[in-house]
């Protein structure tokens, strides 16, 4: 009667495929009971194997000459020798195997050190499997949370400059640089972020609110610079932008950027010149307290003539807000000041005395303040013709900050930012 011979578990199975020899991979499985310690039984202490006669050498394969090519001999493979194309891995365990189970009256050569790594990299492979296999969730949930955990504890620098500036992030703050409201308004968003991190409701931008359509919409680079730092559009509403994973070195670059435009003469300029269309708006609210005192420069205003010898002012005063009226030659400059300070301010009249109010010829290339560099009081008495207000002008009413930016801009950057 013949023995009808069983079929190998999977565990044994397996350790057959990684190149242990059936007997030993049974007998270590039914000495330990799991696949991870038959493994390191196998690797470091294995059992002494049972009396078997010694497999007789594999003969050397034929070696053929070709003849016509004069080319050196070569050998050729059989069927039976792919186990030569497994990896040199594999190999290297199976001759830590081999010289395991030699009998303990000799003494083993010690195994390399490449054989030790190819015996600990399958040990690895086989807990790693055999863990993933029982518990796939827990698994996936310890690489997943990985992530943020090695984002919280990099260690961010003192300063831009020790670290390598993304190109990107740089170049898109400088043609953010002509809206200071929109450096401002990102410099609140990315800061506010960057210290509640795991709040949603920081992550998110309305691409349709208010906030953004007067602030950020419209402005070259804005939506780009957001995208740079990890928004992203939401599958469920294209106009919401939303952000995974804040990055502190991403957002402490990013920030770092949009400080380092601030200095610059494109946001410097724009900065006063949004501050004055703001004051420009204040003055000219209805304001009962004011009607008294507009009242009083109006009655002490020149007549407004008419006909060839009547020059016409334009006064462009900021937020989009122009005045217009008709002045005599020989008007002076001090009632082209009232004027203004009738329909707006009169504290526009004090302004213009001390300098934080400034009158710009357009009609000059470049602008050029009425009166020049003379004392304010003879200004206000030079008349229109003299002052090249005649016979028709456009002025630009802006405030002495503005002015002093915008003369200092070719060496606004040399000087530091105008200090």
């Amino acid at each position: 009667m013949f023995s009808r011979r069983t079929t190998p578990s999977p565990q044994v199975s397996q350790l057959v495929a990684m190149g242990f020899p059936e007997p030993q991979a049974r007998q270590a499985l039914e000495s330990t009971g799991n696949i991870e310690s038959a493994i390191a039984l196998l690797c470091s202490s294995p059992p002494a194997p049972s009396p078997a006669s010694p497999s007789p050498a594999p003969a050397p394969a034929p070696t053929v000459v070709d003849l016509a090519s004069g080319d050196p001999p070569h050998t050729h493979t059989s069927a039976t020798s792919t186990s030569a194309s497994r990896s040199q891995e594999d190999k290297d365990l199976a001759l830590a195997m081999k010289l395991s189970m030699e009998p303990s009256s000799q003494q083993p050569p010690s195994r390399s050190a490449s054989i030790n790594k190819a015996a600990a990299a399958a040990l690895n492979r086989a807990t790693t499997t055999t863990k993933t296999a029982k518990n796939p969730s827990k698994s996936m949930s310890s690489s997943s949370s990985s992530a943020p955990s090695s984002l919280s504890t990099r260690n961010l620098p003192a300063s831009i400059s020790s670290i390598p500036v993304q190109p990107r992030l740089l170049r898109l703050s400088h043609r953010l640089s002509k809206s200071s409201l929109a450096v401002a308004t990102l410099l609140k968003t990315l800061t506010t972020i960057q210290q509640n991190p795991t709040t949603p409701k920081y992550r998110r931008v309305d691409l349709s609110s208010a906030g953004f359509k007067r602030s950020l919409s419209g402005v070259p680079g804005s939506r780009d610079f957001l995208e740079c730092v990890g928004f992203a559009a939401s599958a469920q509403d294209p106009n919401i932008l939303t952000l995974g994973l804040v990055d502190p070195a991403l957002f402490y670059a990013a920030l770092e950027c949009l400080k380092s435009v601030t200095g610059t003469w494109p946001y410097a300029i724009d900065l006063s010149r949004r501050k004055w269309s703001a004051a420009v708006a204040r003055m000219s609210r209805p304001s009962a307290s004011l009607d008294s005192s507009r009242a009083r420069l109006l009655a002490s205003l020149p007549s407004e003539p008419a006909g060839l010898g009547a020059s016409r002012v334009t006064a462009r005063v900021g937020g989009g807000l122009t005045l217009q009226r008709s002045f005599a030659a020989d008007d002076v400059v001090a009632d082209v000041v009232r004027w203004l300070g009738a329909c707006l301010d009169p504290a526009l009249v004090e302004g213009f005395r001390k300098g934080t109010v400034v009158l710009l010829l357009k009609s000059k290339n470049p602008k050029e303040e009425v009166g020049g560099e003379e004392r304010r009081e003879d200004v206000e008495a030079m008349t229109l013709k003299t002052v090249g207000m005649w016979p028709a002008t456009e002025v630009e009413v802006v405030s002495g900050e503005v002015w002093r930016i915008e003369q200092r801009r070719d060496v606004w950057d040399a000087e530091g930012g105008g200090k």
